[in-house]
């Protein structure tokens, strides 16, 4: 019934080289292995820096996987971990989480945004929704999107954009394209 997304991201200022994003390539787990379907308490108590806050099934439905070993789609784009947000299209929502950045990021100013994406096709999960990102001040509200990438079944897809921040945010969020039956 559910897709997933895999995600690695980063966030720098253009003029300096440190990542804003505090375990943006979800290495820094307590899980092992395989971990599915994970709710929003769960998926935070596991991956430190991160807020799962999705609607899915009312707690979330977030995957972490490790080392390649659980079977859904491909190898993680970098290190060993991958993470799975998902949204089935039923007016159950759709799976979301939150990074806290190292520090705040500053109305007006550029920020260079990088990430990567892999939708994953199964039969009972057939479309490839977006991964939209944004930016907020509280771990559990979206806030403002500033990218959206449509990631390909194939490969794993690059989003690499300079964004300008609208508002101060203290948290980089991650959601799936709600108004989609899949899996990424």
């Amino acid at each position: 019934m559910y897709r997933t997304l895999a995600i690695l991201v980063a966030v720098a200022a253009p003029a300096a080289t440190q990542n804003l994003v505090f375990n943006g390539g979800f290495e820094r787990t307590l899980a092992t292995g395989c971990a599915f379907n994970l709710s929003n308490p769960e998926f935070s108590a596991q991956m430190p820096g991160c807020t799962g806050f999705g609607t899915t099934l009312g707690e979330g439905e977030l995957d972490i996987m490790r080392d390649g070993t659980c079977g859904y789609g491909l190898l993680p784009a970098s290190g060993t971990v991958k993470v799975g947000i998902a949204s089935s299209n039923d007016g159950d929502g759709s799976d979301a989480f939150s990074f806290r950045l190292k520090s705040a990021v500053v109305p007006g100013q550029p920020y260079r945004l990088r990430f990567k994406a892999n939708a994953y096709v199964p039969g009972f999960s057939p479309d490839i929704g977006a991964v939209e990102v944004g930016l907020s001040d509280s771990p559990t509200d979206f806030g403002v999107k500033v990218a959206e990438l449509v990631p390909s079944p194939v490969v794993w897809s690059s989003f690499d954009a300079i964004i300008v921040a609208a508002t101060t945010a203290r948290f980089l969020t991650v959601r799936f394209q709600e108004d989609k039956d899949g899996w990424d």
